[in-house]
């Protein structure tokens, strides 16, 4: 659908009505309202995606070269992005991410891409980040939720947002570097 701009903006319960109807928690929204706002890209993240993206990659890579066998590459990459686009369109609304029965594929929210005049929609590459939403008041995650977030990133940033009371969105980012050592003794030894 094509944005009326001549239509007021709506209201807060039309909002929470619309976002009810699809299925979307308000804090998942504000955080993507939120990277947005900072003209980043952000893409539904679904548990196909990536693998989708990896071979979308590896076939226009493919493409570049000489080969008598560019018509049916082109082919492939073709029905590769129709199928990246019916994943987006198919997926489940983002969920706020709980630790129990959740998957952890599921529990990556979106796929966010830095805003550049490169961005395809059509083939936007690897996202430059993985952004999972956390509910404010619950309990922290347990490092091993972490630790099989992290693994299953393979290498993608991870974003972990909130939102706060009022609305103010905090992220923090989550890495496996660990903690630094502070016995003066194991270091001198090395």
């Amino acid at each position: 659908d094509a944005i009326d701009s001549t239509l007021p903006p709506l209201n807060t319960k039309q909002l929470m009505g619309r976002l009810e109807e699809a299925g979307v928690s308000l804090p998942v929204y504000l955080v993507y309202a939120h990277l947005r706002a900072q003209n980043y890209r952000v893409i539904r993240h679904t548990p196909s995606r990536r693998s989708l993206l990896e071979e979308l990659q590896q076939r226009d890579n493919d493409n570049g070269k000489k080969n008598w066998k560019k018509k049916r590459r082109n082919e492939d990459v073709d029905a590769l992005k129709k199928a990246l686009q019916r994943d987006a369109v198919e997926s489940a609304p983002p969920t706020v991410w709980v630790e129990e029965g959740n998957a952890i594929d599921l529990a990556i929210s979106w796929d966010v891409y830095q805003p550049d005049s490169t961005f395809r929609k059509s083939n936007p590459g690897l996202p430059s980040m993985y952004v999972t939403v956390r509910p404010f008041a619950s309990p922290s995650p347990t490092f091993r939720s972490i630790q099989r977030l992290l693994k299953f990133c393979d290498g993608i940033p991870l974003k972990v947002a909130t939102v706060a009371d009022g609305g103010t969105v905090v992220m923090f980012a989550v890495t496996d570097v660990g903690v630094p050592t502070l016995d003066k003794k194991k270091k001198s030894k090395e």
